[in-house]
């Protein structure tokens, strides 16, 4: 059977039925966690630390190491295409934006015309 709970009286529920009840507590499960890792109490490994930290220093030296090594093109070859592929991009989004601004002005003085038809059209009926 469903419960609504009433705001008024949250001692108090209504059953579907519409019939007044006492709402029963219900008990909570007991869970008993067993702790788990270290408590902050312990002090800090140090140690550990240090090895984590020159692993990643000495993987992100090997990792550069080897990007130069593979690289395809020299440094200024790969900024000279980065610089071509941005200027590319640069000028075709100037041209997208001047055919959209071309396009919107032709909607506008489309719109323009056939206001001023409509206005004409309300002229002309109201004249005769």
């Amino acid at each position: 059977m469903s419960f609504n709970a009433e705001i008024s009286n949250p001692g108090v529920v209504r059953s579907l039925d519409g019939a007044r009840r006492k709402a029963r507590p219900r008990p909570l499960p007991q869970v008993v966690h067993s702790p788990r890792g270290t408590a902050y109490d312990d002090p800090r490994d140090w140690g550990q630390i240090g090895a984590f930290a020159a692993g990643i220093a000495i993987g992100a030296i090997a990792g550069a190491g080897v990007a130069l090594l593979l690289a395809p093109a020299s440094g200024e070859e790969t900024r000279a295409g980065i610089w071509g592929r941005a200027t590319s991009a640069w000028d075709d989004l100037g041209r997208e934006l001047r055919v959209a601004a071309r396009q919107g002005r032709k909607k506008v003085s489309r719109g323009v015309t056939r206001g001023s038809w409509a206005a004409e059209d309300v002229v002309d009926r109201v004249k005769g």
